[in-house]
C-alpha cells in the first residue's frame, strides 16, 4: 500500500512542478509583447525551457508508467477514492501536455505578431490552468475524506483548495475581458467579473480561517510530553514526527504568502497587469509547497515500515 502511495504522492510533485515551468512560457510570451525583451533573446529562451520540460516529462512519465496499481481496499469509498487518485495521476501527464502546448503556440503567434491567435491562445491557456487547479482540488478533496478534522494536514488541504478556489475566480474574470477584446463589441463586463473577484475575496477569507484552524492543530502535537513515549516501540522515532510537525508551520506560513499574493493579483483584477511579477513569485512558492509535502511523504513512510519491522 505505501509503495503505490509513495509513488503517486512524488509524480503528483513532479508533474506540478513541470506545471509551473511551463508558465514560464507564458511569463517569457508577457515579456516580450511588453517590449522587455528581444525576440532574439525570448527564442532562445523558449527553447531552452522547452527542452527543460520535454526532458523532464519523459522521466516522470517513465515514473507514471510504472506507478502501481492501487491497493483492494476493504471499505468501498476508500476503494473509489483510491482509483479516483489512481486515474487522476495516470491522467497528468495528457493535461500538462496539452498546457504546454498551448503555451507554445501562444508564444508562436506572439513572435509571428498575429493577434487573433494571441488572444486564442491566451484565452486557451487560462483555461487550462483552471482544468489543473480543478485537478488539483479534486486530489486534495480526496485526501481529506480518509484524515480526521483535528489533523493539521487537513487544514493544511483546505487552505490550498481555497487557495486554488480564489484563483479560478480571478482568471475567470480575466477571461472574460479576453473574450471582450476578441468579440470587439464593447459588451460592459464589469458587473460579471466584479462578481468572479468577490468570489476570490471569499476564498481567500476562507483560506486564511483554514490556517489559523491549521495551526491551531499542531499545538497539541508541539506540547504534547515527550516522556510518556519513553521505553516504547515510538521513543525513537520521537524526533522524525517533530520534524514533521514543524515542517506544517513551515507549509502554513507558505500558503498565507500564496495568499498575500493573490490578494494583491485580485486587487487588481480583471487587469492582469502585475500578474507576472505575481505569478514568478506564486510558482516559486509552490514549488516549496510540493517539495515539503513530498517530504513529510517520505517521512510517513520511512517510518511507517520502520515501525512494521
Amino acid at each position: 500500500d505505501a509503495a503505490f502511495y509513495d509513488v503517486a504522492g512524488q509524480v503528483y510533485s513532479d508533474y506540478a512542478q513541470i506545471f509551473n515551468k511551463t508558465k514560464q512560457i507564458h511569463y517569457l510570451t508577457r515579456s516580450y509583447l511588453g517590449g522587455e525583451i528581444t525576440r532574439e533573446y525570448a527564442e532562445k529562451r523558449n527553447k531552452l525551457i522547452s527542452t527543460e520540460i520535454k526532458l523532464k516529462m519523459e522521466s516522470v512519465n517513465k515514473n507514471n508508467d510504472e506507478l502501481p496499481k492501487p491497493p483492494i481496499l476493504n471499505d468501498a469509498k476508500s476503494q473509489k477514492l483510491t482509483q479516483d487518485y489512481y486515474g487522476f495521476i495516470k491522467a497528468l501527464p495528457r493535461n500538462i501536455e496539452n498546457t504546454f502546448d498551448i503555451y507554445s503556440k501562444l508564444f508562436n503567434a506572439s513572435i509571428s505578431g498575429n493577434s487573433t491567435l494571441i488572444n486564442k491562445y491566451d484565452k486557451l491557456s487560462r483555461q487550462s490552468v483552471i482544468i489543473l487547479l480543478e485537478g488539483e482540488n479534486f486530489i486534495f478533496k480526496l485526501d481529506n475524506e480518509k484524515r480526521s478534522k483535528d489533523h493539521p494536514r487537513s487544514w493544511l488541504n483546505k487552505a490550498i483548495i481555497h487557495s486554488n478556489e480564489s484563483q479560478i475566480a480571478i482568471v475567470k474574470a480575466i477571461i472574460l475581458e479576453i473574450e471582450g477584446y476578441i468579440d470587439g463589441m464593447g459588451i460592459d463586463r464589469n458587473m460579471e467579473s466584479h462578481t468572479y473577484t468577490e468570489l476570490a475575496k471569499t476564498s481567500l477569507n476562507s483560506a486564511r480561517k483554514a490556517i489559523l484552524i491549521g495551526r491551531a492543530k499542531i499545538e497539541p502535537t508541539r506540547n504534547f510530553d515527550r516522556s510518556r513515549l519513553s521505553g516504547t516501540a515510538f521513543d525513537k522515532h520521537i524526533p522524525i514526527f517533530d520534524k514533521m510537525s514543524e515542517s506544517y508551520y513551515e507549509s502554513f506560513d507558505i500558503e498565507g504568502n500564496i495568499l498575500d499574493i493573490l490578494q494583491v493579483i485580485n486587487d487588481a483584477s480583471p487587469s492582469d497587469e502585475d500578474m507576472q511579477e505575481a505569478g514568478i513569485l506564486w510558482a516559486s512558492l509552490v514549488v516549496k509547497r510540493t517539495n515539503l509535502m513530498s517530504k513529510r511523504n517520505k517521512w510517513f513512510s520511512k517510518t511507517l515500515r520502520q515501525i512494521k519491522h
